[in-house]
């Protein structure tokens, strides 16, 4: 169970990492098309009167979004080592 949480961890970290890289990557490319960088986080950050508010529920939805890729991937990862463990006994 704590190798599988582990990995389930690590998984939900790989694809955070990857989003926010991708995301860098895209953003020249709406800018061409005229778009606001970042989905217009930044823009709706800046011009908040509730900085603090405002930061709280950006963190608190990023905290949550990990959350939930943490039990997808613990979900996947605890299936994977139930349908592997007797794999021994079919040889």
């Amino acid at each position: 169970m704590k190798r599988t949480l582990r990995t389930a961890v690590r998984h939900a970290n790989q694809w955070l990492v990857f989003g926010v890289v991708l995301d860098v990557l895209m953003t020249p490319l709406g800018w061409l098309r005229h778009r606001p960088a970042f989905g217009s986080i930044i823009t709706l950050w800046w011009q908040s009167h509730h900085k603090t508010a405002m930061t709280l529920v950006l963190v608190l939805t990023l905290v949550g979004c990990w959350l939930v890729l943490v039990l997808f991937f613990w979900g996947v990862e605890g299936l994977r080592w139930a349908m592997g463990r007797n794999d021994w006994d079919r040889k």
